[in-house]
């Protein structure tokens, strides 16, 4: 699972890497084309947090803010540490 979740997170950066590149290449643009490439990156963290969610089997509740939590690794226990969404 380790090397899932590692190649969907790659994946997932060079798409946003690539991305960004587009808005912050100067040039002269088509109306609504650097809307078009922002929306893009929204449609990418979708499709990432749809891959990993199916990776992870996990049920995740968006509405709930994210904590340190315990999840099983085997035999012992790991900590997931919080995304900065729970910090105010």
């Amino acid at each position: 699972m380790h090397d899932e979740v590692l190649g969907l997170l790659d994946q997932h950066l060079a798409e946003l890497h690539a991305l960004r590149g587009e808005l912050a290449r100067q040039r002269t643009v088509a109306p609504g084309e650097r809307w078009q490439v922002a929306a893009a990156t929204a449609g990418s963290a979708r499709r990432y947090a749809r891959a990993l969610t199916l990776v992870l089997g996990d049920d995740i509740d968006d509405d709930q803010p994210l904590h340190a939590a315990t999840a099983p690794c085997g035999d012992h226990s790991r900590e997931i540490v919080a995304s900065s969404r729970s910090r105010p």
